[in-house]
């Protein structure tokens, strides 16, 4: 299992021409399937930020529809992974740099870009250091091919209605609040 903190640097970047990348990390992210969960502080605040995230208009509805399906209590309690800590949301990227250090395990968080507009400072090895933990920076790219090389995900492609479709399956995405078929 890989417990993920996500941040709104990856969301708030996020631009309408990478809606592939933006629905299958979020999918694979969500998938109760495939073992990977979303670190989510103890008391939840996290959620707060993500509501108040700054998402494009074209990506507004499949935002909201990840918020919606997070929100569900039973998806809730087997794609979240509650840690143990205790954060202050007045500085975001401090609070998601307070959850990620705070995870057992592999310590791992997901920005935009370590290149432009990355709120974290990272060693040489992509790294950050936090209440003396490291703490792994993955950018988009990086987390996508990560979590899907660890599900077995060999082929993203879309639709032309920019629906993802892994591994040709003809299995799409449900995005937009439509009934894909």
């Amino acid at each position: 299992m890989a417990i993920y903190t996500l941040t709104t640097n990856l969301i708030e970047n996020i631009q309408l021409s990478e809606r592939s990348i933006f629905s299958s990390l979020f999918h694979m992210l969500t998938n109760v399937k495939s073992g990977n969960k979303l670190a989510i502080d103890k008391n939840k605040r996290l959620l707060t930020i993500y509501a108040e995230a700054n998402v494009i208009i074209g990506l507004k509805y499949d935002y909201k529809y990840w918020l919606d399906y997070l929100s569900d209590k039973h998806i809730y309690d087997i794609i979240c992974e509650p840690i143990p800590v205790e954060i202050d949301i007045s500085d975001k990227d401090q609070a998601f740099l307070d959850v990620a250090s705070a995870i057992n395990g592999s310590k791992k968080i997901i920005v935009y870009s370590r290149n432009n507009n990355c709120p974290y400072q990272c060693d040489g090895k992509n790294e950050v250091e936090h209440n003396g933990e490291k703490i792994c920076v993955l950018d988009k790219d990086e987390a996508v091919s990560e979590i899907n090389d660890k599900n077995n995900i060999t082929n993203i492609t879309t639709y032309g209605d920019n629906s993802p479709v892994i591994n040709g399956n003809n299995n799409k995405v449900k995005t937009n609040y439509q009934n894909n078929e």
